[in-house]
């Protein structure tokens, strides 16, 4: 399944109630195929994704790097943005969708308020009213394995090699 295709399946199997059971959205995302790793990528990116589309044209700046932590060893690793598969394609889709009908603008609105990057923002706005200056510091993810970055960077690697090669 490609990652568009993964990320139009997420939209269609996630809820807003289906976040307050990240682990049931995992099962939910399976029975459609999805691999574990792939579901969690999709909880993490997705929103994540919707939301900087939402967030950008207001004057909110984000990093374009995350950090996957593991909680149980203390280590950590910084990714790119860039270098996801489904975080590119779920930003693609988010702005076909943000300016789209009005169906698909509130679709697109409920999925980037569904993120931790939008609800931050939220809380700091209901300070001074205004978003526009905020800048969001690196994500920070705990779901993810850390040997996602090292297959990551294999593919990363692979693509740049092929294109050097002109295979």
């Amino acid at each position: 399944m490609l990652p568009n295709q993964k990320v139009l399946l997420f939209m269609q199997v996630a809820s807003r109630s289906c976040f307050d059971d990240l682990d049931e959205l995992v099962r939910k995302l399976s029975v459609h195929g999805v691999e574990k790793e792939d579901a969690e990528c999709l909880i993490a990116f997705v929103p994540m994704a919707f939301a900087k589309i939402l967030l950008s044209p207001l004057g909110v700046k984000s990093q374009d790097t995350f950090l996957i932590k593991d909680l149980d060893s203390g280590k950590a690793s910084r990714g790119v943005l860039a270098n996801e598969a489904i975080y590119m394609a779920a930003l693609e889709l988010a702005s076909v969708m943000a300016s789209g009908d009005a169906n698909s603008r509130t679709r697109f609105e409920q999925m980037a308020a569904i993120s931790a990057e939008y609800e931050v923002v939220r809380q700091l706005a209901a300070d001074h009213g205004d978003p526009h200056g905020v800048v969001l510091t690196e994500t920070v993810l705990s779901r993810i394995p850390l040997s996602h970055l090292q297959a990551s960077g294999r593919a990363v690697l692979h693509r740049f090699w092929r294109r050097v090669l002109g295979s």
